[in-house]
């Protein structure tokens, strides 16, 4: 009986474990103004292969890193001079 009990106890631990710990976690306020605007101007292009976004500095790459973050999307990035 208590092997048994110990079972499910551990069984149960398990599965709550695996659980993600960030389920209905608030963003950041930064977060919340871009998806609000979402919208990424960054040097040029508009996010295609044909057409990539230019990153030519580090308050682009940032806006893009938070962008891509936000809107859980893919696109196109190039860096530029």
């Amino acid at each position: 009986m208590k092997k048994r009990f110990i079972s499910v106890l551990l069984a149960v631990g398990m599965v709550f474990g695996l659980l993600p710990a960030a389920v209905g976690a608030d963003q950041p306020d930064g977060m919340k103004e871009i998806a609000a605007s979402a919208e990424f101007v960054g040097s040029g292009g508009d996010g295609t292969d044909e057409d990539p976004y230019l990153i030519s500095n580090l308050d682009d790459l940032e806006a893009f890193r938070d962008y891509i973050n936000v809107m859980l999307t893919a696109a196109a990035a190039s860096i530029s001079s």
